[in-house]
């Protein structure tokens, strides 16, 4: 489940097909949409499985998350929606004049158009061109901002804390109840708000970041794939 907003989701829950166009079993991220897939009875009891995110799970391989609080080298990944950027870029850039020593990466959907050669930006501030959002994570950033991407649910699997800005509400509307207001996803309306969230997260423990969305995602996708396809193959012999 990415929102509740989007209409696609309500299908399974109308019964408007027949229950032959429904699959046998359903591998879903994490234990929230297995509960949310489980309360529309349209699949059957125990054939709804867990079984966690395979791309988040490849490159967060290696990776170790530490208990211990650990202090941000101050650089914000910004990642950027085609439809709020003429909001976000600019309250971005006040932010980053108001806080000179935290570096702010700009991640557009699509680096190479040409309008971004004409903005005008901090010295701060920085289009990433070359490198995407899931490699920015693996060590080069320390917190993700965004309005309503969906990089903010895979954020925290990496240890990485979310500074969501609820622009008319919209961060609310789509991740409030995924995603509620937390010590690691803080929403801000505000220029103030921003920097006094920077300020929060000068510490933070990647993995209690990361076990707060264990909800979200089930964690050792490979192992958690081999049970059920055992299973699956139990149940269909």
């Amino acid at each position: 489940i990415i929102n509740y907003e989007h209409p696609a989701y309500n299908y399974y829950t109308s019964k408007r097909f027949s229950d032959l166009f429904y699959p046998n079993y359903l591998i879903t991220f994490g234990t929230m949409a297995l509960r949310e897939i489980q309360s529309s009875s349209f699949i059957e009891d125990g054939r709804v499985l867990s079984c966690g995110h395979p791309y988040l799970d490849f490159i967060s391989e290696g990776l170790f998350f530490d208990s211990q609080e650990v202090k941000h080298k101050g650089i914000v990944g910004v990642t950027l929606q085609w439809t709020d950027e003429d909001v976000v870029i600019p309250f971005i850039n006040r932010v980053a004049e108001l806080q000179p020593n935290i570096t702010f990466i700009l991640i557009p959907r699509i680096p190479n158009l040409e309008k971004y050669n004409a903005l005008l930006l901090p010295a701060n501030v920085h289009i990433e061109r070359n490198l995407d959002f899931y490699s920015l994570l693996k060590g080069a950033i320390d917190i993700h901002c965004t309005t309503y991407s969906t990089c903010a649910l895979e954020a925290p699997y990496m240890g990485i804390p979310n500074i969501l800005i609820d622009f008319d509400k919209m961060a609310t509307r789509y991740f409030a109840k995924v995603l509620p207001p937390s010590s690691y996803d803080i929403y801000v309306r505000t220029e103030t708000e921003f920097i006094a969230a920077i300020k929060k997260l000068a510490t933070y423990s990647p993995l209690a970041v990361r076990n707060g969305i264990k909800d979200l995602y089930s964690f050792s996708y490979k192992e958690n794939l081999d049970k059920i396809l055992a299973q699956v193959l139990r149940g269909s012999s």
